[in-house]
């Protein structure tokens, strides 16, 4: 996989599991192993309450950029998570 793949497969996995559309396939204990991340908030805005990038970086009074980098930063932590369960 290159990175773009990534990014969009567990969005994507993240979208069927917080639609409860999903069974999961380990994002629960993904997110659960990342829960001490200061930048946690930003999985669950954005893909459970479906807030925008703006939105989300008001909300935390921080840069956009800060917020997607660490966006980006924790998908890449839960697709190392879910591969190593395999």
């Amino acid at each position: 996989y290159n990175y773009q793949d990534i990014l969009k497969t567990i969005e994507k996995k993240l979208y069927k599991f917080f639609n409860n559309s999903g069974s999961g396939n380990g994002i629960s204990y993904a997110l659960r192993q990342l829960s001490d991340d200061p930048y946690i908030d930003i999985i669950f805005l954005q893909y459970r309450d479906n807030k925008t990038i703006e939105w989300i970086a008001e909300y935390l009074d921080k840069d956009e950029s800060t917020i997607k980098r660490n966006k980006k930063r924790l998908i890449m932590s839960i697709y190392e998570i879910l591969e190593e369960r395999i």
